[in-house]
């Protein structure tokens, strides 16, 4: 049972948020971002390797279609229409990493013209 104060909030709550502060991302390595060429609605493998300070990474999605991304435990297995992480069109998004050996990328409709998203690993985010 939630227990409310006289001004009807409920007790315990601060009266603002807490503000979340996060590292801004800077990049690993070279710097320089592995791009993934060609994606179409066949799934295709990569095989990549992560910096050793790398903690997360960045995937930017240039295409006109979204696009899935999964790692993969060899260049013969293959991401699909319904497994992955699905980024959507012309966006970027940092997530956290693990240490894939290799990946798959499929774009989940025909793109209308060349599909290569990139992945920059590094920390924050």
């Amino acid at each position: 049972m939630a227990i409310y104060g006289q001004d009807g909030k409920l007790s315990g709550t601060p009266d603002t948020p807490m503000t979340v502060l996060t590292a801004p991302f800077v990049r690993s390595g070279t710097g320089d971002p592995i791009i993934f060429s060609g994606i179409t609605t066949t799934a295709k493998q990569f095989a990549i390797s992560k910096p050793a300070d790398a903690t997360s990474y960045r995937f930017v999605n240039p295409c006109n279609v979204d696009v899935r991304i999964r790692k993969v435990a060899s260049l013969s297995e293959a991401v699909t229409q319904t497994t992955g992480t699905r980024f959507l069109a012309r966006s970027s998004e940092t997530l956290g990493t693990s240490e894939p050996t290799f990946v798959s990328l499929i774009a989940t409709a025909a793109p209308s013209g060349d599909c290569n998203p990139e992945l920059q690993y590094g920390r924050g985010g």
